[in-house]
């Protein structure tokens, strides 16, 4: 009658130790997915700050190179006609009291963004400003999507 018992039937006998090791497993699996998967989002968010970085970078040259030709034409002893001139060349606006010029220009960083400098020649040469500017116009959002009740 044992030996009937035995061979009849077949039954899988899982434990609790199997059930736990599945859930580990299963667990395990979801970690490391989720940890592919914020990698790879960091990975991206350090590649466009990276890019950004430079961007700024090679603006800031191009901007200490205008504000490096405007200095080496003040040192000379340059009248306000050669700094007008250069001011045109370079797309630069260029304004003079006798006394002191103000020189602003913008040197694009990306398609959101400028670096804008204004340089002061007079007595002694100074950067007034050098700031990053949005590009574009702020657009507020003036809708209010209020629930009326109904």
């Amino acid at each position: 009658m044992d030996k009937k018992r035995r061979t009849g039937t077949a039954r899988f006998n899982i434990g609790i130790a199997s059930i736990i090791c599945i859930f580990a497993v299963l667990g395990l699996t979801i970690f490391a997915v989720l940890s592919v998967s914020t990698a790879s989002a960091e990975a991206k968010l350090a590649d466009k700050y990276a890019a950004s970085v430079t961007d700024y970078y090679a603006a800031d040259r191009r901007c200490s190179d205008i504000a490096c030709r405007f200095g080496a034409l003040w040192e000379s002893g340059a009248d306000a006609q050669a700094l007008r001139a250069l001011a045109q060349e370079l797309d630069a606006s260029f304004e003079s009291d006798g006394t002191e010029a103000q020189i602003s220009y913008s040197v694009p960083i990306d398609g959101t963004q400028n670096l804008s400098v204004t340089l002061r020649l007079g007595a002694s040469f100074r950067i007034e400003r050098w700031q990053t500017e949005n590009a574009g116009e702020w657009l507020p959002d003036t809708e209010l999507n209020l629930w009326d009740g109904t």
